[in-house]
């Protein structure tokens, strides 16, 4: 298995185990960085997308649905 695959593969089970056992940990509580992710989620240039992503990462580090999208999207 390549890197980029074991890295999606263990971001997908963080995603499954976070939300298992702690639902918010996946939801931000920063509303600028939930505003950045539905930016991203509406957005059609990739480009724009990720750079959506990126800032509502920067706004919350542990953001972990900004950070799962990030990738999607980096690597299509």
């Amino acid at each position: 298995m390549n890197q980029a695959r074991r890295l999606y593969t263990g971001l997908m089970f963080a995603v499954f185990v976070g939300t298992a056992v702690y639902p918010a940990a996946v939801q931000s509580q920063n509303s600028q960085a939930l505003a950045w992710l539905k930016n991203g989620l509406t957005e059609k240039d990739p480009q724009k997308k990720i750079a959506a992503y990126r800032k509502a990462i920067e706004l919350d580090s542990l953001f972990v649905e900004a950070k799962f999208n990030e990738y999607r999207n980096a690597q299509a």
